[in-house]
């Protein structure tokens, strides 16, 4: 059983964050996604999840509560003040296994559990990099 955590931007996700939704979910074995019930790419990770027969959960993000997160921020770049690398940052911080997927289509992978998704394995991010 995992929790997945979910945490994406306003604007939507790219054809290759889609593409990280659905692999997490599948490789993962995900068997509940909790996400904050925003627009944009919240509502393609809720669509994917209940395409898959995952538990739905709309909350506010307890990343305590989740095995690992997943997040789609719009920006290649961290940003220092942005709530969705905010919630990366936390999940990493926690110890939880914390997929990053990018629009320019790379995968940053924090402390992994396993080697499937990630690109390349991605060193602890930091405020204002």
């Amino acid at each position: 059983m995992t929790t997945l955590c979910f945490a994406g931007n306003r604007i939507g996700v790219t054809v290759d964050q889609m593409d990280a939704i659905f692999r997490v979910i599948e490789e993962y074995g995900v068997t509940e996604l909790r996400y904050g019930d925003g627009n944009g790419s919240d509502e393609i990770a809720r669509r994917e999840a209940l395409a898959k027969n995952v538990r739905v959960v709309v909350s506010p993000l307890d990343i305590s509560a989740c095995d690992m997160l997943l997040v789609c921020p719009y920006e290649n770049e961290e940003q220092e003040r942005s709530v969705t690398w905010e919630l990366a940052r936390s999940g990493v911080s926690l110890g939880k296994e914390v997929i990053v997927a990018l629009p320019d289509r790379r995968v940053l992978h924090y402390n992994p559990s396993r080697e499937s998704l990630a690109n390349n394995k991605a060193s602890k991010p930091g405020k204002g990099r």
